[in-house]
C-alpha cells in the first residue's frame, strides 16, 4: 500500500478525481485522503493522520455508528456502505455515502481498505432513494436506451496510454492499471449524474469543476473520445455556455463511458489472467 501510495502518477488520478478517497493500512489506520476530501473538508492530511481520527470532521451524533460499522466489516473485510454528516468547508454538514471495498493485490493479500464518499444532500432533498441505491452503468439511461448503445467495433481506448502506465509496473509489485480503471469505473457515474445535474441547474462553476477531473481521469487511461467531450463541457461552462448542448453531450459521456468502461474492464481482465 505505501509503494502504491508513493507512485506519484497514482496519487495524481485519485487527487484529480471529483470523489472524496480515503486509504487504510492493513491494521485499519487511515493513512491517505486525496485532495478532494481535504479540500471539502478544508482539513490537513497530516492532522488527521497524526490523531488517526477519521471522525474528525464528523457529526458527533454520527461518528459511534460510522466507527462500529467499520470497525465490524473490518475484522471480517467485508465491503461496507454508510451515510453519515460531514462537515464541508462552507460551515454545513453535508450527507456522505461512503462505500468501504477491502483492497488485495494480485497474490490475494490483504492490504487494506480504500473509501469512496459521495456528497448526496441534493439527492437526499431532491430525489428518490432509487436513484442513488445502484452505481451500475445501466442506472443513467431506461432499458431501451441501454440495450440500444451498440459496440460497432471500434477503439475507445489508446493503448499507448495504458502501455505508458504499465511501464510504471515493476515486476509485478504494483498493479496500477487495474486499479485505475477499478476506481474510474466506480468513481465516473456519480460524477456523471452530478454533471448533469449541474448542467440542468445551470451551474457553470460546477459544471466545470466536475468536468476537469473527469477529463484528467479519461485521458490517463487513454479514452480520448471520452476526454475531449469532458473538455468540451468544461470548456463550455469555462464561457458561460449554459444551453441544450451541455445535456447533449453529457448524453454521449454517457454513452461512451459505458463503451469506453467494457474496453477498459476487458484490459483489466486480461492483465489479472496474465498476472
Amino acid at each position: 500500500m505505501k509503494r502504491i501510495l508513493e507512485n506519484q502518477l497514482f496519487k495524481s488520478l485519485i487527487d484529480s478525481t471529483p470523489i472524496l478517497i480515503w486509504f487504510t493500512d492493513d491494521a485499519g489506520h487511515f493513512v491517505y485522503y486525496n485532495k478532494t476530501w481535504c479540500d471539502f473538508t478544508s482539513g490537513k492530511l497530516q492532522e488527521i493522520r497524526d490523531r488517526n481520527n477519521h471522525t474528525l470532521y464528523m457529526h458527533h451524533e454520527d461518528a459511534t455508528s460510522y466507527l462500529e460499522a467499520y470497525q465490524e466489516h473490518f475484522s471480517i473485510h467485508e465491503r461496507f456502505t454508510i451515510e453519515y454528516r460531514l462537515l464541508c468547508n462552507d460551515g454545513n454538514y453535508h450527507w456522505m455515502r461512503e462505500e468501504g471495498v477491502p483492497w488485495y493485490d494480485d497474490e490475494g493479500m490483504f492490504h487494506g481498505y480504500i473509501g469512496a464518499c459521495y456528497d448526496i444532500a441534493e439527492f437526499k432533498k431532491t430525489s428518490t432513494e432509487e436513484r442513488f441505491t445502484s452505481k451500475i452503468i445501466s442506472s443513467f439511461f431506461n432499458q431501451q436506451e441501454y440495450d440500444n448503445i451498440e459496440d460497432n467495433g471500434q477503439e475507445y481506448i489508446s493503448m499507448s496510454a495504458i502501455e505508458k502506465l504499465e511501464t510504471m509496473e515493476h515486476a509485478g509489485e504494483l498493479t496500477i492499471v487495474s486499479d485505475l480503471i477499478q476506481i474510474f469505473m466506480e468513481s465516473t457515474p456519480n460524477a456523471l449524474v452530478e454533471l448533469e445535474q449541474a448542467a440542468k441547474n445551470n451551474n457553470r462553476k460546477e459544471m466545470t469543476a466536475i468536468a476537469h477531473p473527469l477529463k484528467s481521469s479519461a485521458a490517463t487511461l487513454g479514452a480520448l473520445q471520452l476526454r475531449d467531450l469532458f473538455a468540451k463541457i468544461e470548456e463550455n461552462g469555462q464561457e458561460g455556455k449554459m444551453d441544450a448542448e451541455n445535456l447533449e453531450l453529457i448524453q454521449k459521456a454517457k454513452e461512451l463511458f459505458v463503451l469506453s468502461g467494457q474496453q477498459l474492464q476487458i484490459i483489466s481482465k486480461n492483465k489479472k489472467n496474465n498476472n
